[in-house]
């Protein structure tokens, strides 16, 4: 990854009020647009990359009802990237760098266990099952799941998306902080991508992120 020395920092009150008024079925993705268009102007960066819990405040209410405004803190990394986060989130530095670490230090550890792994499965022979690099993978592939949410959860043992699937929704309430049925809907979601269902947790929920992805493949 490039070089990510902080340019600049700023605290923003976005106006969503205009956004209300457009088509009710599209605007909580209408609101990532403008919340990305705001900080572009602002921020004078056309790379804008938003933290999973900005998308969570935007959708907090479903897709139809979204809020008058919303207060972000943007930081200007050397690499030309804006990282849109909640004022509130208790981070330093870049997030981006932060889940890279993570998902690194993940593909260590199923490294390191591959051969066990390979020898539970023959002895399982074709009923044997393994979730593979899926169980190492960060919790912070949940959508709602942020780096400072991620770091609690790791302090109570939960490291891995293996570890959310099969933790208690009152220890994961207790340690994240959350309600309880944040914490259930947090194990479904890991429970989903454990099971092949869906790659990241409620996709449809983030088009911010899809977008990104999509801007990645045409750029390779």
């Amino acid at each position: 990854m490039a070089d990510t020395t902080t340019e600049l920092e700023r605290i923003y009150t976005i106006p969503l009020r205009k956004t209300k008024d457009l088509v009710r079925s599209r605007r909580a993705d209408l609101a990532i647009r403008d919340v990305k268009r705001f900080l572009a102007q602002h921020m004078k960066s056309d790379s804008i990359w938003m933290d999973a819990s900005v998308n969570e405040s935007l959708w907090s209410r479903g897709k139809f009802t979204i809020p008058s405004r919303i207060r972000v803190r943007a930081t200007r990394f050397s690499d030309g990237v804006v990282e849109v986060t909640l004022p509130e989130a208790a981070t330093s530095g870049s997030i981006r760098s932060t889940i890279k670490d993570r998902r690194e230090k993940a593909a260590a550890k199923t490294i390191l266990k591959a051969p066990e792994a390979a020898e539970e499965g023959d002895e399982d022979g074709e009923h044997g099952h393994s979730h593979g690099d899926k169980d190492e993978r960060p919790t912070t592939d949940v959508k709602g799941v942020g780096p400072a949410t991620a770091e609690k959860l790791e302090k109570a043992g939960i490291a891995t998306l293996h570890d959310l699937a099969h933790a208690d929704p009152a220890q994961v309430t207790e340690a994240s902080g959350s309600t309880v049925d944040k914490a259930k809907g947090w194990i479904a979601d890991a429970k989903a991508i454990l099971d092949g269902k869906t790659e990241v947790a409620d996709v449809k929920a983030q088009p911010a992120l899809e977008a990104d992805k999509a801007k990645g493949k045409k750029a390779e």
